[in-house]
Order: C-alpha cells, then structure tokens, then sequence
C-alpha cells in the first residue's frame, strides 16, 4: 500500500506547488492560505472568481496530465 500511497501524494503535491507558486490565495493572520488538505478533500480558497478561475484551471491541467479524475460527488 505505500508505493500506492506515496504515488497519490506525489501528484497532489505538484497540484498544491503550483496553487502555492501562483500567490492567489486568502491571507489568515498574515498567512496566504491557498489550499487546504485533509484525509483526501481539497479546500482551494480564493480572494477574487478570477483567482478561483485560474486555481480551478491549475489543478484541471494536472489532473489531466496524470490521468487523474477528480470526484466531485
């Protein structure tokens, strides 16, 4: 189960890098926050629908890049 594991943390990392690496996100106590993990659910949280746009647009280009799909249900 690790390589498994290890596999899928690997591809939401490079999803999460490139949301970090844009710099639109929510400021929280002087914090950009930008997108938040936890057990499998991904938060992203924007300031503008155009910062939101271009998130959702990031993380569509890397799931189709890995083949991936995401659960919206």
């Amino acid at each position: 189960m690790s390589p498994l594991l290890f596999a899928v943390y690997t591809c939401i990392d490079a999803i999460v890098r490139k949301i970090e690496q844009s710099g639109y996100g929510c400021k929280i106590h002087g914090l950009l926050a930008g997108c938040i993990l936890y057990a499998g659910d991904m938060i992203l949280l924007a300031q503008t629908s155009h910062d939101m746009q271009f998130k959702l647009d990031t993380c569509q280009s890397e799931i189709v890049a890995l083949d991936l799909q995401f659960n919206v249900s």
